[in-house]
């Protein structure tokens, strides 16, 4: 990846790879079927890398919510700000009288 990259990033090229080899070998799949609250996962339709691990988190964590945001990539906060937000705020508001 070139150094201007990471010119708008909070890593810069180094500690972002630092911190994709410390991930390298981190395995929770055992541990999903443990989360109990509601979790609302978001996936933009064109963040292929991630749509896989969207479906199965969804399909493991009992009280999930799966979002794919339409037209969208892995950088939904600044492709669709409004509609993440949304999403979020409509999530919180149907959860909010849940006892976590």
């Amino acid at each position: 990846m070139p150094q201007s990259f990471f010119e708008k990033t909070a890593f810069d090229k180094n500690d972002t790879f630092a911190l994709m080899k410390s991930m390298k070998h981190l395995d929770l799949t055992k541990d999903i079927q443990n989360i109990k609250s509601p979790s609302l996962i978001i996936c933009g339709e064109k963040d292929y890398p991630n749509i896989k691990s969207s479906l199965y988190l969804s399909a493991k964590i009992e009280r999930s919510k799966l979002k794919i945001i339409k037209a969208a990539g892995h950088v939904l906060n600044e492709e669709k700000p409004r509609l993440l937000a949304q999403t979020m705020l409509d999530f919180y508001q149907k959860n909010d009288q849940i006892d976590w």
